[in-house]
């Protein structure tokens, strides 16, 4: 992998603890609420590009200066207001500026369908939060 890209499998960072103690006074809940938001937001945006590429047009155009956005811009970000908590907000633009979410690829996949895909990468459990089960994906730099 070069310098340039980074993968993440959800298997691995996504999973929540197993001892039921962690969870006390929801310390780690909403922890793992913002991580599952924001990795189904990866997903979303790695199985539809152009709407990846929306979002990037759109957080260029806030940002044409290249500047880390403030507290008070996360408003400005029309595509990103799905999400209402500021800290989802402000991971999902900061990583989007920065980075294009692809699908892994991977040979076992390899004729699969987009409908196939698409449950695939959504398949999802149950604990604290609902998460994705499994979802291999490559965060390549953007050079634009």
């Amino acid at each position: 992998m070069s310098s340039s890209s980074w993968s993440l499998d959800t298997r691995s960072v996504f999973r929540p603890p197993r001892d039921p103690d962690y969870n006390v006074h929801g310390t780690n809940t909403s922890m793992q609420t913002s991580a599952h938001t924001l990795a189904y937001a990866f997903i979303l945006l790695a199985l539809y590009p152009d709407e990846q590429e929306k979002l990037y047009q759109a957080i260029k155009k806030t940002l044409h200066d290249g500047h880390t956005p403030g507290y008070e811009e996360f408003s400005s970000f029309a595509y990103s207001m799905a999400f209402s908590e500021t800290e989802s907000i402000a991971v999902l633009t900061l990583v989007i500026s920065r980075y294009r979410v692809e699908v892994k690829d991977e040979p076992q996949f390899a004729g699969e369908t987009f409908a196939q895909r698409k449950a695939r990468l959504l398949k999802s459990k149950l604990s604290v939060t609902l998460f994705p089960e499994r979802a291999p994906l490559v965060f390549k730099r953007r050079s634009d």
